[in-house]
């Protein structure tokens, strides 16, 4: 079996909150091994605690995270007219207007189940079609696509 299918497991649901983009998980992975046809080597993610919405960028140099935080944050905002309230990273911890509010290097353990839900269903669908590996973004951007769309207990219309 070169690739297996997974469940999503959002825990007991206690620490969701119930706005929408009152907390964000980011998640940066990087660098793979192999280049997209773009010439991405890392891609972040973003997953907002609420509706479990998530959205996926690639780009090729790990400074450009910053940039892509910046166009995202437009876009949402714009799109719910909601203000981001916290953004949680595995590395830096949680941030909310001021800065750091504390260090949560283990417990972004959402992040990291999308992470590996993605990237576990990304391979599973170019090995199924016989795509070659620098398809892997293309099938990462896919299977983010069909999560968002798929029903889910604990999630809630983004566009609602």
């Amino acid at each position: 079996m070169e690739s297996k299918s997974g469940s999503i497991f959002w825990g007991d649901g206690k620490e969701k909150n119930s706005e929408r983009l009152e907390l964000v998980h980011l998640d940066v992975c990087g660098p793979t091994t192999i280049k997209s046809l773009g010439g991405n080597l890392y891609f972040v993610s973003f997953i907002d605690d609420a509706s479990r919405k998530t959205w996926i960028y690639a780009f090729s140099q790990k400074s450009d995270v910053y940039h892509t935080f910046k166009k995202w944050k437009a876009l949402v905002e714009n799109e719910t007219w909601n203000k981001i309230k916290c953004l949680k990273s595995q590395n830096r911890g949680k941030y909310r207007y001021g800065g750091i509010v504390k260090r949560t290097p283990q417990k972004n353990g959402l992040a990291e189940r999308m992470k590996r839900t993605i990237m576990g269903r990304a391979r599973g669908m170019r090995i199924h079609v016989d795509l070659p590996l620098q398809f892997w973004v293309a099938a990462a951007d896919t299977a983010e696509y069909l999560i968002d769309r798929s029903p889910a207990k604990c999630s809630k219309w983004w566009y609602s």
